[in-house]
């Protein structure tokens, strides 16, 4: 695996990232990860025990750096049922605080104002205009500022499930009580997203290695490739479907920016 850093490196490209240690590597809320050193390849030790790992240390990037993520993966082990990989990035801010996609995702076009007060434990909110808003799984931004600059915005209501046209308003209905009081006018948008930038959703593995590779990820602007805004760092994260057990292997973790 010290190989993709040389040649990435006579490439001119800026390695961030190539993990191949398990010590590079932990599981969900700080554990330990699933993963051994194996033959040129990191392997997943009991593939019986769900497969979650991120790397280590949320890695800076710069707002506007343009990125590439690329993987090396096989499944491993016989009699299991066929492995689907979750292969990307999550994003932290300044703080070193993780950013999901509903905090961080804006949904380009649906700036309004609540049409009413909202209070606490409403679960049917009211708005002057959401005929831009998708029915999706997606959340209200509180405080939402035309230019994004309140993102990451955490102010956010549980999620929403139906939007409706009404004689006076557009109404928008919550999956559980609103947490806090609103003031009639207050400024929002709809927002939704992943909890990551993935290179890979639910890809199938079998006993051959594949070669996973993102496209350009970062640049400005707002699109599905883009940084979302006030990312500071980053970590590589990968996964089997919903948490899953697993047998897989991978090598070759590399995460580089583009250079002009």
């Amino acid at each position: 695996m010290k190989r993709a850093v040389i040649m990435f490196a006579a490439l001119g490209l800026s390695v961030i990232v190539a993990a191949d240690s398990p010590d590079d590597w932990t599981g969900r809320d700080g554990k330990p990860s699933n993963l051994r050193a194996g033959t040129d390849c990191l392997s997943v030790a009991d593939p019986a025990k769900e497969f979650y790992v991120f790397s280590v240390k949320p890695l800076p990037v710069h707002p506007d750096g343009k990125y590439q993520l690329t993987g090396t993966f096989r499944q491993t082990g016989k009699g299991m049922p066929p492995a689907k990989l979750y292969f990307g990035i999550a994003m932290y801010d300044g703080n070193g605080k993780w950013m999901n996609g509903f905090q961080s995702r804006p949904l380009e076009g649906t700036h309004t104002e609540l049409a009413a007060p909202a209070k606490k434990g409403d679960r049917v909110l009211k708005l002057r205009d959401a005929s831009a808003w998708k029915k999706q799984a997606s959340a209200i931004a509180f405080g939402a500022k035309a230019d994004f600059s309140d993102l990451p915005n955490r102010n956010i209501s549980p999620v929403i499930t139906h939007i409706e046209k009404t004689a006076d308003a557009w109404e928008v209905t919550l999956r559980h009580p609103l947490g806090k009081d609103y003031p009639a006018g207050m400024p929002v948008r709809q927002q939704s997203g992943p909890p990551y930038l993935y290179v890979r959703a639910g890809a199938p593995l079998d006993g051959e290695w594949k070669t996973f590779t993102s496209g350009t990820i970062g640049g400005p602007g707002l699109g599905r490739d883009r940084l979302w805004k006030g990312t500071a760092g980053v970590k590589v994260v990968i996964f089997s479907a919903g948490g899953q057990k697993a047998g897989i292997d991978m090598k070759e973790i590399v995460l580089k920016e583009i250079k002009p």
